[in-house]
């Protein structure tokens, strides 16, 4: 679990400065007594993770402190690693935390996900978590989907009320009204999330923080590594939206179209989604950092990418019958200083240091 080996680390870097004797295992089994677990091996098993709010943190340092002194160490220590960990662990990070377990429970259990992660996913997002959101809008739009893209499916609805007013199905009419029922709990999910006012505060992706740190000083959305190896999974989920729900306004999800494109374009530059997120750039500046971004990794979109194919058969043109001109279309970038874009390649290195083909 990345971000627990994390804050791990930083409460023992400053336990052991106090008593080299600390030890990581030591840890984990305080910040398990802290969260209301009696041992590491209680806090793994348990999916829906105590959290401590504000009006817990007494009884949950007490638990902290016995924990301490049972594994030997002395009142100081326990009162020293008592007051680290309640300062480490807020409560934004006891909800991140959360995420990780969902994350690793979806991981083991590839056939199905249960009502438990839902319900656990439900309550982070009662809590205004960024991540949970976007976790639920992803994991919820791709059951959606996949359910509706199987003709089989279309009668769901129709067997499951069969099912409930006792008329006997045969096998196959059993499992599809089972599976709209499996689908109408992450469509009910959906809805609630559609419903909150904050539906459309997601975060940020990690890789694009230098550029929203240097180009957009008044964003005050929160950053996460959740999906950031595959944005196409949020750029997929918020197109199914803007697709499938009429009721939500064009520009809704837009910003976080925007953000999460950027982040697709770090990790997998190509002509047209750099062209994509250069339309959508809220400055010169920005547009010539896609561009220079694109460069770097060989790939010029002030540059035409052309060739014709017979129009009947898409193959590569052979000087007989209907032709047809595909590719890319250079686009043209307005001027700007010669320092500015100076600052936009040291940007955009940056950028590539970041980008998996870097």
């Amino acid at each position: 679990m990345k971000k627990l080996k994390s804050l791990v680390h930083t409460i023992y870097s400053e336990l052991k400065l106090s008593n080299p004797k600390f030890k990581k295992s030591h840890v984990y089994e305080l910040v398990s007594a802290y969260c209301g677990y009696g041992s590491y091996a209680a806090y793994q098993s348990d999916l829906s993770f105590n959290k401590v709010s504000p009006d817990e943190v007494e009884n949950a340092q007490a638990q902290c402190f016995d924990r301490s002194l049972a594994l030997g160490f002395d009142a100081e220590d326990g009162l020293t690693s008592c007051k680290i960990i309640s300062n480490v662990l807020l409560q934004p990070l006891q909800n991140t935390l959360q995420i990780e377990k969902l994350l690793q429970e979806l991981e083991n259990s590839p056939e199905g996900i249960s009502k438990d992660v839902l319900a656990s996913l439900s309550s982070l997002i009662d809590d205004n978590c960024a991540e949970a959101r976007l976790l639920a809008l992803v994991m919820c739009l791709g059951e959606i989907s996949f359910y509706e893209d199987n003709p089989d499916n279309r009668g769901g609805e129709y067997w499951h009320g069969k099912r409930l007013s006792g008329e006997k199905l045969n096998s196959f009419q059993l499992q599809v009204a089972e599976h709209f029922v499996y689908v109408k709990h992450f469509k009910d999910l959906l809805q609630n999330i559609l419903k909150d006012k904050y539906a459309a505060n997601l975060p940020i992706p990690m890789n694009i923080k230098p550029i929203v740190s240097q180009l957009n000083e008044a964003c005050n959305r929160e950053y996460s590594d959740l999906f950031e190896d595959a944005p196409v999974m949020i750029l997929d989920a918020i197109s199914y939206l803007s697709n499938h729900h009429e009721t939500l306004s064009e520009d809704a999800f837009k910003g976080v179209y925007v953000d999460w494109l950027g982040s697709e374009v770090i990790i997998s530059p190509c002509n047209y989604s750099i062209a994509e997120r250069i339309h959508h750039s809220a400055s010169v500046n920005e547009k010539w950092l896609w561009h220079l971004h694109g460069l770097n990794h060989g790939v010029d979109v002030t540059l035409d990418d052309l060739r014709a194919i017979h129009a009947d058969t898409g193959e590569d043109y052979d000087d007989y019958g209907p032709m047809e001109v595909v590719g890319f279309q250079r686009i043209s970038l307005p001027d700007i200083s010669e320092d500015d874009k100076s600052e936009m390649m040291k940007l955009a290195d940056t950028l590539s240091k970041e980008s998996v083909y870097a």
